[in-house]
Parts: C-alpha cells; structure tokens; sequence
C-alpha cells in the first residue's frame, strides 16, 4: 500500500499469539480454566492487530479511489447526510477480527467498496450499513425510505433490508444487503442513494403453507421447513427436479446425546438419546428479495438452540445459522452432554470425501466412527428412486468432528466436557453450515473454492465522495488457470520483501499452472524461482516469465510455492 509499511511484525506477533491456542490441550478444550482465560485474552489481542491491519489497508485505498468521477453528478448537495456520520459506528463488527462497519460519509455521498479478499471473480450478496441518513432531530425512520444501489458501471437496483433501524452511541443505522460483483483479488464501488428501482428478477421467496410450514425458494432450490419439527423435509434441487431429503427422517435435524462420564479427550459409550429434539417454536424472519429466513427453536433442559435457514439470490445452497445458549454441564455421575446436527441423504453406497490442509481425502465409514473435517464434506452415492449419481456438500465456517453412518452425515456442534475443566463450553456460540446438493457436476476443485467463499466473504468498507488516483472498479489483479489449480496464499516473504504465492493442484491431475499479475498493482516481474515451504529456493527452479505471466509445474495434488522478484511502481 503507498504510503504504509508492510506490517510484518504485527503479524508476526499476532501469529505467535494464535498459535500458543494450538497447544494440543488447549486446541480440542482438554485444559485446566487458566488456560482458557489467559488464551482468551490473547485472542482478543489477535483480533485487534488483525482488525486494525484489515481496516488501516482497505481504508488507505478506499481514501484513494475516484469515486467522484463515477458518482458525483448522482448525488444532491442538499442529501441529509453531513459531517455527524463520520465515525458513527466504530468498532462495530469488530470484536471477532473483521472490518468494523463504521460510517466514513463526510458529505452527501453514501459510497461503498467492496473488496474480494480470493484470486477468483466472485458476485455475491453484500452486507452493508449505512449511517445517519436523517438528520438526529427527524422523526422518521431510515426503513420508511426507498434505497437504492448504484454501480460505478451505472447499474441500479434496489436494497433489502435486514432489520428496523438501530442506534449505536446517537447515530442512527440501518443494515442491508445488496448483490456485488467483484474481479479477483479486485474491489468495485457502489453508491446507495434514494431512489426506486424495478423488482428483482427471480427473487428469493418465503411462504407460509397451509399446514403452517414455511418454503423458502430461489431460482435453484425450492426448500420446505416442517412445521412440527422445524428441520428440512424438501430440498428440492429445481434443475433435476430432485428431492435431496428422506422422507420419514428430515434434514438438520438436532440429536442430544449424553456420553458417560470420562476425560475430555475421550468419546466415551452413549447411555442417553434423544432425537429430534422438541421444537419450540417456528417463525419467519426475512421475506426477499435477496435473502429470505426461516428460525426453528428448540430447547434442551437449561439450553436453547436456534437454527435460522437463510436461501439467498442465486444461491445453490442454504445456509443454516445454529445459535447455542449453552449451558449444559457434565459430570462423572449424569456423563457428558453432546448436541449433534443431522444430515440424512437418499443415497444407497454413500462416501464420504473431506477437506484436509492443502488437499482432501475420501475415508471409510467405520461404523459411523467421528472424523477429522476442515470447512467441507462432500457425501456421494446413488440416489435410491432414480439411480443417478448424486451428492451433497456440507459447508462450515469452525466445526470439525463429522461422522458418516450409512445415508447419514453427523456434525458434532458442542461437547461439554468436565475434566479437567468443568465449564468449557459454558456460553453462546454461532455455528454456520450451509447444503449444497448436486449430481456430481461439481468437483473437489468447486468444494474448495465455494467453502472459501463461505469463509471469507466480500469485504465492506464505507467512504464518501472524492477525487483520488484509484479506479472505481479493477480487472481481475491476478489470473490462474487452469481453474484445478487453486491460490491458498500471499504473503510477503519471510527474509526478504519478494512476494509469495503457494498453489495447490485439487483434481489429482499434473497441470502446467498459467500464473499472470496484473504490473499496474504487482509491480513488474524480474525474477521468479520456485521454493520449499520454508521459502529455500529449489535447485534449477527459475522460470521465465513472459508479459508478466509465468508457468510453472505442480504435480497431481502437489503444493508449489513461488516467490517472485518485484519492480515495484513509484
């Protein structure tokens, strides 16, 4: 970034905090309470460097972009918008590492810019604040009014809201959501104004049934919550008119376990079951047109859990957002409690193919035995009533432990240890998943790149109206192919100020990977050898680069890793 110094130290001392939380007993909760308080307040000073790197880079660019040249003449002098609104917000969404959604307008422009934080093209839906609209004295309400969006393309269409106005410190907001579309490791600029637009096509829809179900439908699923058990009875996949539910045995459903009483570190034999929990309630949240939202309740003696399904636009999945009020404890005499979230599939021959560091792997069952997952896994089988190949990817964003048990995939949500700490899990924790189902179209390389997309999402930061030497919207900054080879990493070198860029082959295919950086950002390539993982160079590894583009060798499921001698722009 001109003008600021790489943080390499920040980061190194934030890396060094982590990782004292990868300790073998700390990692999986197996530790004595100090533990868990002294790792806690290391955290929290992760999330501030991490937080403050995010925002200080993101901002310095947005400060720069011309958002003048594409919005300028859009907006009136006269807007009610002034000088209050800047800084409204601070530090809000920030607490766990990410931007803060603090308003940054100090003008009549209500300008965002939306970075992709991965090295492909991503269009996706954009969660966005804006702050102060009305003047402090006005009586109305921010939702009373009509948004819409504006590209820096001159694209126009409308917002949806995701809750009634709010007030944070005597600024007044409002949340929404609007679709972006974003090259990769690019950012593009928007601009929210008053204003009607046309309808979205193919809204997303939530409907109340007559037996007092709810259906959530978007252009590809057509998804049914019961209404006596608040899980998934339809997952219908509207491209193949296939029912990815089992009828009998819904999806998502929750099991309640209770193991007996041993040590943290081991799963011991299940004396108690109850399944499905009792649902407490069912209610709609959002109606569209770009997300629509359905919450199941249910409680457990002194617990609650909710699980809210999310359809969003032009989303080939639903998401499901698990909120634990937990307060369960185990002991050597009731045994350990344990909450499990259930996926039944209509598959005969079901396997079972998980997310592993750099890679993926396909395990045997083992009598249902719990496995080791990162953010997916993918069951695969033949579908019982049409005898085709079919499938369905389970996406999360912190859950490890999955178990496949013949159709039936288990994800184990909370486990409530006692020994040594009695009170682990204590507490409210946020889970999200999301299902996917397929007939096989999509591959390892797709898993990959769809659960990076759940887990780093478009990234929001708020400005105004000014002149600056950026563009409103970039190309794509970087360009891999073939598409099998994915980018895990960017970074500055260790020992040097060279760039680093670790590729991963995901099909099992030996690939000549095609790698292009745009010069106007990157600078211009004068020199790129291969390395190890500790950044040593392989011998007679230097490659030719031509245009700014090089290729360069990986092996079938290799990881490569490439540092490249920069020139960088004055």
């Amino acid at each position: 970034i001109p003008g600021q110094d790489y943080p390499g130290e920040r980061l190194k001392e934030a890396w060094i905090k982590l990782l004292f939380s990868q300790f073998h007993d700390i990692l999986p909760g197996s530790n004595v309470p100090l533990s868990v308080d002294y790792q806690s307040g290391k955290i929290q000073e992760v999330f501030e460097i991490t937080s403050m790197i995010q925002s200080n880079t993101y901002r310095s660019i947005a400060s720069s972009i011309n958002t003048s040249g594409s919005f300028k003449d859009r907006v009136a002098d006269d807007q009610h918008v002034d000088a209050w609104a800047f800084g409204a917000g601070a530090g809000r969404d920030a607490n766990t590492g990410d931007l803060s959604s603090v308003g940054y307008t100090r003008n009549s422009g209500n300008c965002m810019v939306v970075f992709n934080p991965l090295s492909w093209k991503q269009q996706e839906l954009v969660r966005a604040t804006l702050w102060d609209y009305l003047p402090g004295s006005s009586t109305r309400n921010m939702e009373d009014l009509s948004f819409i969006i504006i590209s820096s393309t001159g694209e126009a269409f409308p917002v949806q809201y995701l809750g009634p106005e709010g007030s944070s410190w005597a600024h007044r907001y409002i949340d929404m959501v609007f679709p972006a579309e974003v090259n990769a490791f690019g950012y593009n600029t928007y601009l929210i104004t008053e204003g009607k637009e046309k309808g979205t096509n193919q809204p997303v829809i939530c409907t109340k049934t007559t037996d007092s179900g709810y259906s959530l439908q978007n252009n590809y699923l057509d998804v049914y919550i019961d209404p006596e058990l608040g899980s998934i009875s339809k997952l219908l996949n509207k491209t193949s008119k296939t029912n990815y539910a089992v009828s009998g045995n819904p999806c998502a459903s929750l099991e309640y376990l209770m193991e007996e009483g041993g040590d943290a570190w081991t799963i011991g034999n299940i004396q108690e079951k109850i399944y499905p929990l009792k649902l407490k309630s069912i209610e709609k949240g959002l109606g569209g047109p770009y997300l629509a939202s359905v919450t199941s309740t249910y409680s457990i003696n002194d617990s609650e859990v909710k699980i809210t399904y999310l359809l969003g636009y032009q989303k080939s999945y639903i998401e499901l957002k698990v909120d634990m009020d937990w307060k369960e404890m185990g002991s050597v005499t009731t045994g350990t409690p344990m909450l499990r979230i259930m996926f039944p599939f209509p598959f005969v021959n079901s396997r079972a193919s998980y997310e592993i560091p750099y890679g993926s792997i396909e395990r045997d069952q083992y009598q249902g035995e719990e496995v080791v997952a990162l953010r997916w896994a993918n069951v695969g089988g033949i579908l019982r009533d049409s005898q085709q190949p079919a499938g369905c990817l389970v996406l999360n964003d912190c859950k490890y432990g999955h178990s496949l048990d013949n159709n039936v995939l288990k994800v184990t949500l909370i486990r409530s240890s006692f020994y040594p700490d009695p009170y682990p899990e204590m507490g409210k924790h946020t889970v999200r998943l999301a299902l996917m189902p397929h007939l096989q179209e999509i591959t390892t390389k797709d898993f990959m790149k769809l659960a990076s997309e759940f887990n780093h999402s478009l990234k929001v930061v708020n400005t105004d109206i000014h002149d600056g030497g950026l563009p409103a919207v970039t190309e794509n900054l970087i360009s891999i192919q073939p598409d099998n080879v994915i980018l895990t990493s960017i970074k500055k070198a260790e020992d040097d100020d060279n760039l680093i860029l670790r590729l991963i082959e995901a099909e099992g295919i030996a690939v000549s990977a095609q790698v292009s950086l745009n010069p106007e950002v990157f600078g211009k390539i004068k020199k790129i050898f291969e390395t190890d993982l500790l950044e040593r160079a392989v011998s007679g590894s230097v490659m030719i680069n031509t245009g700014n583009s090089f290729s360069v060798d990986i092996p079938a499921y290799g990881i490569t890793t490439v540092k490249i001698a920069l020139k960088k722009n004055k």
